[in-house]
């Protein structure tokens, strides 16, 4: 994670909540009173690996339990974006657009939103080889463009599919049976003989 340390479980002064924390920030806050740590612990981590959304976001390419648990823990309820474009813009992971008459200027992104969630969805893309459909697509715009803008387009990408994910605990996108290349080859009917 290049730098970065995460830990499940911190517990508060008064014992009675604990949260999810990721370079010693807090992600998500637990309130579990009059249990002991153990049992605290145990109950956390039941209540994340029981989240239906939790696990699909884990089937996406780069993302492992701890960038799944900060980005399901930062996101929150998904049924407040619409669209998994709202979702990136929420990020900060959309450019700027400047636009007077016939002149249109676009720039860096916006970064108003989620830090760990714009962190996260960037970590989860430097990792991917160039065979998975985000790198190779990381791959295609740092060619042209240059790595650090390849980066962070394959993250909005890669956050569209947690955005999907998340919505349908499934993200079709990704799936291999839906993505093989068209068959060219033209069917033209048996005759009879």
């Amino acid at each position: 994670m290049l730098g970065a340390t995460a830990s499940w479980i911190r517990e508060d002064r008064d014992a009675s909540t604990c949260e999810l924390t990721v370079d010693n920030r807090p992600v998500h806050r637990f309130r579990y009173p009059g249990f002991s740590s153990y049992e605290r612990t145990r109950k956390v981590r039941g209540r994340v690996a029981g989240d239906p959304g939790y696990v699909a976001v884990q089937q996406i390419p780069g993302i492992g339990p701890t960038l799944a648990a900060v980005l399901v823990a930062e996101i929150g309820d998904i049924t407040r974006f619409t669209r998994a474009e709202q979702l990136t813009c929420w990020a900060g992971l959309t450019p700027t657009h400047h636009e007077s008459d016939t002149h249109v200027h676009r720039g860096r992104i916006t970064k108003q939103g989620s830090r760990l969630v714009r962190w996260a969805v960037v970590e989860s893309v430097q990792i991917l080889p160039a065979t998975t459909t985000v790198g190779r697509f990381r791959d295609r715009v740092a060619a042209r463009r240059g790595h650090n803008i390849g980066v962070v387009a394959a993250g909005r990408r890669q956050l569209e599919y947690v955005y999907y994910a998340l919505r349908d605990h499934h993200v079709r996108a990704l799936d291999p049976a839906l993505n093989r290349a068209p068959d060219n080859t033209i069917h033209q009917p048996a005759t009879a003989a």
